[in-house]
């Protein structure tokens, strides 16, 4: 008897030391650190760093692509520029919410809360959010916009031309705080297909400094010499058969008015802010890269809200999205979508390149989103943008951003 109950006190004693400890199943949770390598074999070990979708891509791939392997590098954190870092400071005096959610006070430069508290802290956020710190403009000469592969399928590689002004909220460059504006745009932008099937299409939008407002949007149709109007209210359809919707852009891309939001709380996550990867130089035909890093990449820790954004109109096909929003810079870095009946559905990643712009002060860092990707899990089908060569801050014509330039190559 007395043996017995050794045993049972041994067993009790080392269960109660794996609690301490943090240890999940047979698995003993890590400190993620650089030259850390994560694996299926260890994910277990880390998947405190990940959404959920991402634990399964590093563990088995969904059953349609290869498993991922994660690569750790120290973290370098790149702060806002300066026009923009001080516009955002000066809003902390005066910004606050109304009683029905929306800005009072904004200056309309940098975001609303630098420092976001309670009350309604996850709505500050995500204002912050809508008024990320974007270049005055850039222009993508030839983008990877859309590589694409089903389950069981090849890669396909489409070129688009990407490009996108502010006219309102610019920090970096003159005419500050706006151009002439007589639209009242917060910024437009505009892609062009380069090669088929959807070559010479062209796709304007515009989004209004005014939040209440409905988008503008555009598409000119080669195959109709016609420009179209498009129902831009309808935001939640998807965009030329792909996963992504026009929300869906940047992680969320929503009106803010339109949701409700909660603050789950803050999570450490490991995710892409440096590439290294140059898509010009690409080998299209033997490009088979996973949807989600490339084996020479390396990821950073980075700090998040968790924020889980629901729509109000009951008509909406999400049911909700959960956003990992980057705790210093307000972007998204991670989404996982819900369908109506509540089953995950879709899964969002964004990723970063450090570079220098041009602005008032001369020559500063900035964090730029270069990569990002989308995956239908319903229907194994994923996306990726990678951006390759990149002009940002050169001063293109508003007049280009105008429904009649549509067509004009």
């Amino acid at each position: 008897m007395k043996m017995m109950h050794h045993k049972k006190l041994i067993v009790a004693l080392v269960l109660a030391v794996g609690l301490l400890l943090g240890l999940s199943g047979s698995s003993l949770a890590a400190e993620v650190k650089a030259g850390d390598v994560i694996n299926s074999a260890n994910i277990e070990q880390y998947k405190d760093y990940f959404p959920m979708y991402m634990q399964r891509w590093i563990k088995d791939g969904w059953g349609f692509e290869k498993p991922v392997v994660i690569k750790v590098k120290d973290p370098e954190f790149i702060p806002f520029t300066k026009g923009y870092l001080e516009a955002s400071k000066a809003n902390m005096k005066t910004a606050k919410l109304t009683a029905d959610g929306l800005l009072e006070g904004y200056s309309g430069q940098g975001c609303p809360f630098l420092e976001p508290k309670e009350p309604n802290m996850a709505l500050k956020c995500m204002w912050n959010q809508f008024y990320k710190a974007f270049p005055d403009d850039w222009m993508v000469p030839t983008s990877y916009l859309s590589v694409t592969k089903r389950k069981g399928g090849s890669v396909t590689i489409n070129d688009t031309k990407y490009e996108q002004l502010m006219f309102s909220n610019r920090t970096m460059l003159e005419p500050i705080p706006e151009l002439d504006n007589p639209k009242q745009l917060l910024y437009a932008n505009k892609f062009d297909s380069q090669t088929p099937p959807n070559k010479d299409m062209a796709t304007l939008s515009w989004r209004y400094k005014d939040p209440l407002k409905n988008d503008d949007m555009w598409t000119y149709v080669p195959t109709l010499r016609r420009t179209l109007r498009l129902v831009s209210s309808e935001r939640a359809n998807p965009i030329r058969g792909s996963p992504y919707t026009w929300d869906d852009i940047f992680g969320f891309d929503g009106k803010i008015p339109l949701f409700e939001y909660k603050l789950l709380g803050e999570q450490t996550v490991l995710n892409l802010l440096a590439s290294k990867t140059d898509p010009t130089k690409i080998d299209r035909k033997t490009y088979s890269w996973h949807p989600v890093l490339h084996e020479n990449e390396e990821f950073e820790t980075v700090s998040t809200y968790v924020i889980d954004i629901t729509p109000k109109d009951p008509r909406y096909p999400q049911s909700k999205k959960t956003v990992w929003l980057y705790k210093e810079k307000f972007g998204v870095l991670y989404a996982e979508m819900y369908d109506k009946n509540g089953e995950f559905w879709k899964g969002f990643w964004n990723g970063g390149q450090k570079r220098t712009i041009k602005t008032t002060y001369g020559v500063e860092l900035y964090a730029i989103q270069n990569s990002s990707g989308i995956t239908d899990f319903k229907t194994s089908y994923w996306v990726i943008t990678l951006t390759g060569e990149l002009e940002m801050n050169r001063g293109p014509d508003p007049a280009y951003f105008q429904p009649t330039s549509l067509g004009t190559f």
